[in-house]
């Protein structure tokens, strides 16, 4: 027997995941890699880049300064 699963199935253990990949991230013990791209403009190019597998990790396209970083 086949049984597939979603997110919803596990959605009771969500925070106790996030507590403990906060804890990973923050010791080192997991790691993660993003592929930004700078400008909606550059969108098309980038979703057909992920379709044929080129890109690593996160795909995300930065539209704007990260308001965080700002001082």
């Amino acid at each position: 027997m086949l049984r597939g699963s979603i997110y919803f199935d596990y959605a009771s253990q969500v925070p106790d995941f996030v507590t403990d990949m906060k804890a990973r991230l923050a010791e080192g013990r997991t790691k993660y890699r993003e592929d930004i791209t700078d400008g909606l403009e550059k969108a098309p190019g980038e979703l057909i880049r992920l379709l044929k597998g080129e890109n690593f990790g996160k795909k995300i396209i930065r539209v704007s300064p990260d308001p965080m970083a700002i001082k």
